[in-house]
């Protein structure tokens, strides 16, 4: 089609919360970005999929520590969007970061959906025993409204060959390869 989506944060890299993240979206293939919508929670629409039915979809975490998801559905190619509020269930316990009351986990990355409807994304982030960086992988069963912590892509001491000054394993990035398996690219500093 001739509709383009471009997200953009519009904050420093920091914990710092609320309606600081945007879109812009075309409706002539580029030549003109006359639309505009900012978040209002701390999320970038920037993970955004399309859904088997045609939806537009894209999930981030509140702005609060309580771990609620937000999920923005739109019927009409970004025209419109409905907000519902659903729950991040993680094995590990989270806590508020940056004294801006934000989670200490975040969505990072384009959700995948699987042929039988489940998505799955990746996050990022620290449970309260750590003290670097983990990445994630979280599935949804009910179109992305709630979503469960599944594993544990890395986490722990970046081996120091490979960076120095290492933040641990943040901001990852999973794609499906040719032959089904995931691949994840991640930065550690």
């Amino acid at each position: 089609g001739d509709t383009i989506f471009v997200t953009f944060s519009k904050h420093m890299d920091a914990a710092v919360s609320g309606g600081l993240n945007g879109m812009r979206i075309s409706r002539d293939n580029g030549r003109t970005f006359d639309e505009y919508v900012e978040s209002t929670e701390d999320f970038i629409p920037g993970n955004m999929v399309q859904l088997p039915n045609g939806d537009l979809y894209f999930v981030g975490l509140g702005s609060q520590i309580d771990a609620h998801t937000v999920r923005c559905i739109s019927k009409d190619l970004g025209k419109t969007w409905t907000q519902q509020r659903g729950v991040l269930t993680t094995p590990g316990e989270t806590f508020s970061r940056g004294g801006a009351g934000l989670s200490s986990i975040g969505f990072n990355g384009i959700p995948m959906v699987d042929e039988d409807g489940v998505l799955y994304n990746s996050l990022y982030g620290y449970y309260l025993q750590d003290t670097k960086y983990r990445c994630l992988w979280a599935k949804s069963v009910d179109n992305g409204l709630n979503w469960e912590i599944v594993s544990t892509i890395a986490s722990g001491e970046v081996p120091v060959e490979l960076t120095r000054e290492p933040d641990g394993y943040a901001e990852p990035c999973v794609v499906r390869c040719a032959d089904g398996s995931l691949l994840a690219v991640m930065r550690t500093r």
